[in-house]
């Protein structure tokens, strides 16, 4: 039964991607292009010496949960435009089910978006930089920062972490804002919420500052376990409340 449900789901993901793919054209190559020069600014401003800086700067959360969370939002409200028609609703067994289609959908979107996001900014951090990883440098960013070198941290860990990074916090950003539009039927509330998260967070740390990947907690699995755990912790309210709430969801009059 489950295996039934994500094989059609996982189905249904691909197709609407097929029929959209112009919106999934457009949705990559902007991601690219907002990438390329956040990653060409920090350059110019002597923050990426390498290919691990620019993981590490693009994983920052007043770029990521800015400018990224909102393309991703913009690309939620199109892979479940679909599940909102009446039609389709009719055919669920239960609106239990259909949240929970729902977010399998944004966790295939959270992996497509991450892996997408990681080789941008690998291709760009290689085109722009002379150095895979150069943190056991004393001229290097991270000795900067942490005032000793590092010679343990290879490059793939630092992608490792930055896919995991990205995964959990589109993930949970995305499954809030789909709440919130269950909620209150309103797409323009849940908008309001992820450019309101995205501002907040440059004074108070909330999603992308707890679930980061900055040159502190690169260095430290406590830090990273910390911040992945509450990620997935949040991720799991909010499914429950969607469960919860969903129940009582009004589809007919939107």
């Amino acid at each position: 039964m489950i295996y039934t449900n994500l094989k059609n789901w996982t189905k249904e993901f691909l197709r609407n991607i097929k029929c959209n793919y112009l919106i999934i054209m457009g949705y990559m190559m902007i991601l690219a292009m907002i990438i390329l020069f956040h990653i060409r600014s920090g350059v110019f401003t002597h923050n990426i010496q390498s290919v691990a800086d620019a993981f590490i700067y693009v994983s920052a959360y007043w770029f990521f949960g800015i400018e990224i969370m909102i393309l991703a939002n913009f690309m939620l409200f199109n892979i479940i435009k679909d599940d909102l028609r009446i039609n389709s609703i009719i055919k669920q067994k239960s609106r239990t089910l259909l949240w929970i289609k729902q977010v399998y959908k944004i966790s295939l979107l959270s992996i497509f978006s991450s892996i997408w996001i990681s080789l941008c900014t690998y291709f760009f951090g290689g085109l722009m930089t002379t150095h895979f990883i150069n943190w056991n440098n004393v001229n290097s960013i991270y000795f900067k920062i942490n005032k000793t070198v590092c010679s343990s941290i290879s490059l793939n860990y630092v992608i490792t972490m930055f896919l995991l990074c990205s995964f959990i916090r589109i993930v949970l950003i995305l499954t809030i804002s789909l709440l919130i539009y269950w909620i209150t039927n309103k797409k323009i509330i849940s908008w309001l919420f992820v450019v309101t998260l995205g501002f907040l967070e440059i004074s108070v740390p909330i999603v992308c500052k707890v679930i980061n990947i900055d040159y502190t907690a690169i260095n430290s699995i406590y830090k990273l376990i910390i911040g992945f755990s509450y990620g997935i912790v949040l991720i799991l309210i909010a499914i429950i409340l969607g469960v919860i709430l969903g129940k009582r969801k009004e589809f007919y009059y939107e």
